[in-house]
């Protein structure tokens, strides 16, 4: 960030990051020097996004919509499912989106014939998401710098698992049981294989936290910060 920016946003009443991890990263410029800051966390529209009864594929199914750029990692995912596939999981992966890295994910797949239980899918309408959320068993997104990850919520709403890595945005909002089930380490494909079979074996109900629903956490800036500042 530029000097001149910093500078800036030393003007404002409030400086608002969508985590805690966006306003450290602020904080780690000497210059800057906010009157206030609030964490607005990004938060689900539950209307768009809810627990739907739909059939499930006979296979574990993992998902993952995202653009295909270096830092989300889908070449980490995919070869975790390599390797989970190699030790008879039954198990299968819908990759979602477009991007400079989808050639090379593209390519890894069929060199090492995993077309059979890993597909890639077009971008598809914002509206059909929430089928495709209800329809896998557990959402994986190994960004390793995510400021909080709206993906992430928009599964968690439909009462799905999902897998972040650790030190991102997304899991401040986690509680310590789930943590354990959400959260891999950056650029380990063990770590990653690790997680996806707690969650394999697990029968845990991943309910979504009705404080980030949008309506709420727009109702808790307005008192926090337009009604009690």
């Amino acid at each position: 960030m530029k000097y001149k920016s910093i500078l800036e946003l030393n003007k404002f009443d409030y400086n608002i990051g969508v985590s805690k991890l966006v306003l450290n990263q602020l904080n780690k410029f000497p210059k800057y020097q906010p009157k206030s800051e609030y964490v607005f966390y990004n938060g689900v529209d539950t209307k768009k996004f809810y627990k739907i009864k739909v059939e499930k594929n006979k296979k574990y199914t993992i998902g993952c919509v995202a653009n295909f750029w270096k830092l989300k990692d889908h070449i980490l995912l995919i070869k975790a499912v390599e390797l989970l596939h190699k030790k008879n999981n039954n198990l299968c992966l819908r990759l979602v989106g477009t991007g400079p890295t989808l050639s090379e994910c593209y390519q890894y797949v069929v060199k090492n014939n995993l077309t059979n239980i890993i597909s890639f899918e077009s971008e598809m309408p914002h509206e059909h998401l929430n089928l495709f959320y209800n329809e896998i068993d557990l959402f994986v997104l190994p960004s390793y710098f995510e400021a909080l990850g709206c993906v992430y919520m928009e599964a968690w709403a439909t009462n799905t698992p999902f897998i972040a890595i650790k030190g991102q945005g997304v899991s401040e909002l986690l509680q310590s049981k789930d943590k354990i089930y959400s959260l891999a380490n950056a650029k380990e494909v063990s770590s990653l294989v690790e997680c996806i079979l707690k969650n394999m074996n697990s029968k845990r109900h991943f309910v979504f936290d009705k404080n980030y629903k949008i309506d709420n956490l727009v109702d808790k800036f307005i008192n926090d910060v337009i009604i009690n500042d």
